[in-house]
C-alpha cells in the first residue's frame, strides 16, 4: 500500500475510535443527570474536600411553560381569591412564627418544597436567594415551607445565607392548610432510600409526606393573589415568571 493510503488509513482509524468515546448528546445527558442523583461520596486524599463541604447539591429546574404557569391540580392547592387559614411553624433557629405575622408587615410569597435533600428544591432556593432584593421591592416576603426539621432547615439557610424565613412543618399544618400533600408511596420511598435520602430522618417523623412544589403569593388580608402547582418536582417556575406574576397580581 501506497505511504500516503497507509496514513489516509490510519487517520480514519483514529477518527473512528474518537467517535466512539463521545457518546451522542442524549446519552451524554442521562449520564450527567444520573450522576447528580447518587449519593455523595466523602472526598478522598487526592481529591480534596472544597471549602464549602456542606453545599447541598443542586441540579437546575426545568422552567414550567406558560400552559401550566398559575395552575393548579385538580384538588391540589387553594386557589386564588380564597382565604388561607393562619397557622404557626418553627423557622430555622426553632423560634415560632405564625403566617398572621408574617403578613402584618407585607404580602408574602409562600414556597413549598420537598427538602434539603432534594437537588431541584435547593436549586430553586438558590435562585430565590439570589433574588431577594427584587422581591423585597416590590414589598413582598418569599417564606420557604418544607416537612424538614429546623435543623435541617438551618442547614439549608446557613448553605446559602438565605434572608427570607425557612419555616419547618413536618406536622404538615401548613401543607394541609393549603393543600400540597404529596404521601410518597412504597416504590417512591425505596427509590429514595438507595440514594441515601431519608425522608423521614429529615422530618423526625414516621410519614414519608413531602410537599407537592407549589407557590402562593397572599395579601395582607391572608387571601390568595396568585398560585402554582405542580406534581412534576422537576418543573418550577422561574424568577422571571414568579416576578411578572407579582407584578401582574398586585397591579405593581
Amino acid at each position: 500500500m501506497p505511504t500516503s493510503a497507509k496514513i489516509l488509513s490510519a487517520l480514519l482509524t483514529l477518527s473512528l475510535f474518537v467517535a466512539a468515546c463521545d457518546p451522542p448528546e442524549d446519552v451524554a445527558e442521562e449520564a450527567a443527570v444520573a450522576a447528580t442523583e447518587e449519593p455523595e461520596q466523602p472526598p478522598t486524599a487526592d481529591d480534596p474536600a472544597d471549602e464549602e463541604p456542606e453545599m447541598p447539591r443542586a441540579v437546575e429546574t426545568t422552567v414550567v411553560d406558560d400552559e401550566h404557569l398559575g395552575v393548579l391540580p385538580d384538588g391540589v392547592g387553594v386557589p386564588v381569591g380564597e382565604e388561607v387559614e393562619s397557622f404557626t411553624l418553627r423557622d430555622h433557629e426553632g423560634d415560632e412564627v405564625a403566617l398572621a405575622d408574617l403578613l402584618e408587615e407585607q404580602a408574602v410569597m409562600l414556597v413549598f418544597y420537598r427538602g434539603g435533600w432534594c437537588p431541584f428544591c435547593n436549586f430553586q432556593i438558590r435562585e430565590l436567594t439570589e433574588a431577594y432584593d427584587q422581591f423585597a421591592d416590590r414589598n413582598v416576603t418569599p417564606v420557604a415551607i418544607s416537612v424538614d426539621l429546623p435543623d435541617e432547615g438551618a442547614r439549608t439557610s446557613a448553605a446559602y445565607e438565605i434572608p427570607f424565613p425557612v419555616l419547618s412543618d413536618p406536622d404538615l399544618l401548613a401543607h394541609q392548610a393549603l393543600r400540597v400533600i404529596n404521601e410518597m408511596d412504597a416504590d417512591e420511598v425505596a427509590r429514595l432510600e438507595g440514594m441515601g435520602m431519608d425522608i423521614q430522618a429529615h422530618s423526625g417523623r414516621d410519614h414519608n409526606t413531602v410537599a407537592i412544589p407549589g407557590v402562593f403569593l397572599i395579601d395582607e388580608d391572608a387571601v390568595v393573589l396568585w398560585a402554582h402547582a405542580h406534581e412534576d418536582y422537576r418543573l418550577r417556575p422561574s424568577i422571571e415568571q414568579l416576578l411578572a406574576a407579582i407584578d401582574d397580581a398586585m397591579g405593581n
